[in-house]
């Protein structure tokens, strides 16, 4: 499964603004005739709180979905290691 243009540049506008960190997971399913794509997404945790930002993610990759592509967003807290748990 190749991810549409629409959504890897929603991806890409959505870690230049910092609102997600790396790259998401994939996990695709096939319902019938829709694929049903979850991303896996990290939200830095001082965006990860605010509601605002919140559905801001989700709306922006969730908008992403077409006729036979249904976007599903998880979004948990990024949590970066301490360098003495490394």
């Amino acid at each position: 499964m190749v991810l549409s243009a629409a959504t890897l540049q929603a991806i890409l506008d959505l870690q230049e603004r910092l609102f997600i960190v790396g790259d998401p997971e994939v996990e695709v399913e096939q319902e019938e005739e829709v694929s049903k794509v979850t991303l896996y997404v990290q939200m830095p945790e001082r965006w990860f709180h605010s509601n605002k930002h919140l559905d801001l993610v989700y709306r922006t990759l969730e908008d992403t979905s077409t006729k036979t592509s249904l976007i599903v967003v998880e979004i948990s807290c990024y949590e970066p290691l301490d360098w003495d748990e490394a």
